[in-house]
């Protein structure tokens, strides 16, 4: 039912857009009165060919979420989905929260963009914060490409920022006035045409991961994402990483990484931890341990496996032979800001869950299913993700 409305609400924007390249301007056809920055639908859109309506407008148009209680697809399909809107402890703060990758909200910078007592250099701040919401905004666009809706999920930073830009200017949110004027009223969703590249107009990627461990200064330890085409591999994102090495002060033990390949074959959402009893000062139960921004796996993770062998069953609990690395997010992001240590995992900073949004997309893949205490699974059903670890 979600995705025939969202069709009809695309269909109903693609039939009264007036203008793709300005500021929105809708017109409902029943009363000709303007209609700005709001998508509505009614039934008789589910009636529509939204192939027609494609093939007439020759454009990658995209819906935007300007909501003040936005949630990721993925994590929106969770069943601890409302652990995403914690604001307890630290992320009482608003920019924690951003620091934790949860832009669910435009509020607070608009609010504090909206004060006569601030100076030009805070409302400068306050800008770029809308544009920061704006881009993870714009990353989870779901577009009508090729007759489809899907996500494309445009991972490349440089493409995203001129995604970024183009919507600002077709919004009219490329200044400061603009933006005031634009969230005098609550938006929901937005529609917008956007220059999708041909690289994201594919169903599946062949996709590859790097990691290069430095052992003279962690901070420069590196997480390379890879899309291997046509015997090219194009790098699509490169960011700091932890990984595991040298002795723990509260164990004394040493927990490595080992260099050599692992195979991601799933996407864990919403990760349970089950604390190890040889080294850690937690119990189950925890909230490091519980599904939501503070799990010690983030938000996200997947298990790393030695072998690319497809499971009998792609819904059973393990999937292969591996020795219980993962490649995960944290709740720690001072650890990968600063060259921190893990036990052994490659961690990510938390701010960077569109990387297991983009995996999932161009990864071919079952539906998701709950594990107890582990979380919401989704097994990839082929083009097992290698994970090359480096010295």
């Amino acid at each position: 039912m979600k995705k025939k409305l969202l069709s009809a609400i695309v269909i109903s924007l693609f039939s009264n857009c007036q203008n793709h390249d300005g500021p929105l301007n809708y017109t409902n056809n029943n009363t000709n009165k303007p209609k700005t920055g709001f998508v509505e639908n009614s039934e008789h859109d589910l009636e529509k060919n939204l192939v027609d309506v494609v093939e007439e407008k020759k454009a990658s148009s995209c819906i935007v979420d300007m909501s003040d209680n936005f949630i990721p697809e993925l994590l929106e399909k969770s069943v601890n989905k409302k652990k995403y809107f914690t604001i307890t402890g630290t992320l009482a703060n608003p920019l924690q929260r951003e620091r934790f990758g949860i832009f669910s909200s435009f509020e607070h910078y608009v609010r504090s963009l909206n004060s006569d007592n601030k100076s030009e250099e805070d409302h400068r701040k306050d800008y770029e914060g809308i544009l920061r919401v704006l881009e993870e905004r714009i990353f989870h666009a779901n577009c009508l490409l090729d007759g489809k809706e899907r996500h494309p999920y445009v991972l490349e930073q440089k493409e995203l920022t001129k995604l970024v830009e183009s919507t600002a200017k077709q919004l009219g949110i490329d200044s400061l006035e603009g933006t005031k004027k634009f969230f005098e009223q609550p938006k929901d969703k937005v529609l917008v045409h956007l220059e999708i590249p041909e690289r994201y107009k594919h169903d599946s990627l062949n996709l590859e991961i790097e990691v290069i461990k430095s052992k003279k200064d962690r901070k420069k330890t590196t997480f390379i994402l890879y899309a291997v085409e046509e015997k090219e591999k194009v790098e699509l994102l490169r960011t700091r990483a932890v990984v595991g090495g040298g002795k723990r002060p509260n164990t004394h033990q040493e927990f490595n990484t080992p260099a050599r390949t692992f195979y991601m074959k799933s996407v864990i959402i919403m990760p349970h931890w089950i604390p190890p009893p040889q080294w850690a000062r937690v119990n189950y139960g925890d909230i490091s341990t519980l599904p939501g921004p503070y799990n010690a796996f983030g938000m996200f993770a997947s298990d790393l496996y030695y072998d690319n062998k497809k499971p009998e069953n792609i819904y059973a609990r393990s999937l292969g032979i591996d020795d219980g690395f993962r490649l995960h997010l944290t709740s720690n992001p001072s650890s990968v800001e600063n060259g921190g240590y893990s036990h052994g995992c490659v961690r990510i900073h938390p701010n960077l869950s569109r990387v297991f949004n983009f995996i999932t997309e161009y990864t071919p893949h079952g539906k998701m299913k709950e594990h107890y205490r582990k979380g919401e699974v989704i097994p990839f059903t082929e083009n097992f993700i290698k994970v090359i670890v480096k010295e």
